[in-house]
């Protein structure tokens, strides 16, 4: 039954990085070419074109912790977790600079799909709460091997109990 809500996940993780991806694949299917992708991301300047990179190696971060968790392999919190540091890393680097790049500004694609649904607060805290969550889900429901390579949530382990 595990398999059902890995695969689950991995199919949420997969969504989250295609919808960080969607600016982009959205121009790319109007015709937009790559040197005018690159300067929308920011890449005329070397910081831009790093931010630039950076973004894309998170993106793509998130589509293989999403693949591997679905497949259940052992490197999915791995991969996850890099992917969710490189975005708060990116996040904070660019929070000083103003305003990012439309193309890469996921806080504030975020803030809008939320102010779409009602919700008036800061998209920040929420998302990073939620992308924890997800890792740490992804890390309980097995995908990386614990004590006698058992799952976790399948270990017979009994939990000590403090008193």
């Amino acid at each position: 039954m595990v398999w059902v809500f890995r695969i689950g996940l991995g199919l949420a993780v997969l969504a989250y990085a295609a919808w960080q991806a969607w600016p982009v694949v959205a121009l790319v299917s109007e015709g937009v070419g790559v040197s005018e992708l690159w300067g929308l991301a920011g890449g005329g300047s070397l910081i831009g074109g790093g931010t630039a990179v950076a973004w894309v190696t998170i993106v793509l971060l998130y589509a293989v912790s999403g693949l591997f968790t679905a497949g259940g392999l052992s490197w999915a919190p791995g991969a996850y977790f890099l992917a969710f540091g490189g975005e708060i890393l990116l996040g904070m680097a660019l929070s000083p600079a103003g305003t990012p790049p439309p193309l890469i500004d996921i806080a504030g694609r975020t803030s809008e799909a939320l102010r779409q649904a009602g919700v008036g607060l800061d998209p920040a805290p929420l998302s990073i709460a939620a992308l924890l969550a997800t890792g740490l889900v992804i890390v309980a429901l097995g995908a990386w091997r614990g004590w006698r390579d058992a799952a976790l949530i399948r270990s017979p382990a009994v939990l000590p109990v403090w008193g």
